[in-house]
């Protein structure tokens, strides 16, 4: 099971890293092997978050990919949406929470198939107009 846990971790770490999303391969490959009760895989994707979100805000500002302004602006929301996801977090059941993560990460996967589909159907659409325009 450690092993399990440390090959995700480092997986999702790595896909985090690079902004993609690791905490939702984190919470689904720890879900599905059943490695911790669902409250205690959020806890430990959120500690990867908080790493992760540190050493990439780090490595950002050194290279002056950050304004500064807008990271300032974001803090107080942020801090105020987490504490009261923590607030309901203590209402809501594990199966609850791990089905509307499910909900959502399946509406996420079917908007990109769709809009994946339109953009191919879009750019051979273009390229019909310059093949006829020529």
């Amino acid at each position: 099971m450690i092993f399990k846990f440390v090959i995700i971790a480092f997986v999702s770490s790595v896909i985090a890293s690079m902004g993609i999303g690791g905490g939702s391969i984190f919470i689904l490959l720890s879900s599905l092997f059943n490695l911790f009760p669902y409250k205690e895989v959020k806890f430990y994707n959120l500690f990867m978050f908080i790493i992760t979100g540190f050493i990439a805000t780090i490595f950002n500002i050194k290279n002056k990919k950050v304004n500064l302004k807008e990271i300032i602006k974001i803090v107080l929301p942020v801090i105020f949406g987490s504490m009261f996801g923590i607030f309901l977090l203590k209402f809501i059941d594990d199966n609850i929470l791990r089905s509307i993560f499910y909900i959502i990460i399946m509406f996420f996967g079917i908007y990109e198939i769709i809009s994946s589909l339109i953009k191919i159907k879009n750019a051979k659409d273009n390229k019909k107009r310059k093949e006829a325009l020529l």
